[in-house]
């Protein structure tokens, strides 16, 4: 079976008045916070390794990123 994975990049320069997801501000902590979400969002990658859900037979599809 196929994975598909989802990555929401939250960092957008002003919100769309369409949007519902989450989202950071650009203020001046911005680069602390991207730093950050890259950790986790690796973390959450690992995470997903370890539980066993995924194995090398079953390949990722698709990567979208998206958000800001």
């Amino acid at each position: 079976m196929a994975h598909y994975i989802y990555i929401h990049v939250p960092f957008c320069e002003a919100r769309c008045p369409y949007c519902d997801f989450f989202t950071l501000g650009s203020g001046s902590d911005a680069v602390g916070q991207a730093d950050r979400w890259l950790d986790l969002v690796q973390r959450e990658l690992e995470l997903w390794i370890a539980s066993g859900d995924v194995s090398p037979s079953e390949p990722v599809a698709t990567i979208y990123f998206g958000g800001g």
